[in-house]
């Protein structure tokens, strides 16, 4: 599993913890988180609350997180 933060001059993006494939993203307002996985595997968001969202997704997704 691979985390990438990606952030806009200005913006600030943490990441919490990575464990296995379940990985937990605190960031900013004006942020967003986007799971790119390739051909034949699957992401799953598990919930998005304010500004913290848990990924739990397969091997071979990252998660971007874009301000």
């Amino acid at each position: 599993c691979q985390v990438v933060v990606q952030c806009l001059v200005g913006h600030q993006a943490v990441v919490q913890y990575s464990v296995g494939c379940q990985v937990v993203v605190q960031y900013l307002v004006g942020c967003q988180v986007v799971v790119q996985c390739l051909v034949g595997h699957q992401a799953v968001v598990q919930y998005s609350v304010g500004c913290q969202v848990v990924v739990q997704y397969l091997v071979g997704c990252q998660v971007v997180v874009q301000c």
